[in-house]
């Protein structure tokens, strides 16, 4: 039994052509959802998606909430260091990660 908006889309028209609008009204009223969705975009053509994160620029105990942020959010890479390998290399072939 449709509900009081179907009911009034499928009796608005009236005249020769009505059988096709209601046909296509009704067809316009189903949820997207209901029909088969094309993969469009499938899983191993998907970019990944990941985050600049410069730690230097942020206080120790501020990055322990921004991992769990950036993991909350999906990230799957974070990129880092850039700007900050002269801590990590203070001398040509000397690392430090500490």
């Amino acid at each position: 039994m449709p509900n009081s908006a179907e009911s009034f889309v499928l009796n608005s028209f009236e005249g020769p052509t009505s059988k096709f609008f209601r046909i296509a009204a009704a067809l316009a009223a189903l949820p997207l959802w209901a029909a088969p969705q094309p993969d469009w975009f499938p899983k191993k053509d998907m970019l990944t998606i990941g985050v600049y994160y410069y730690p230097e620029a942020w206080p120790k105990s501020q990055w322990s909430h921004d991992m769990t942020n950036i993991r909350k959010l999906g990230m799957e890479f974070v990129h880092m260091g850039e700007f900050a390998w002269y801590f990590m290399e203070p001398e040509e072939g000397k690392f430090n990660f500490d």
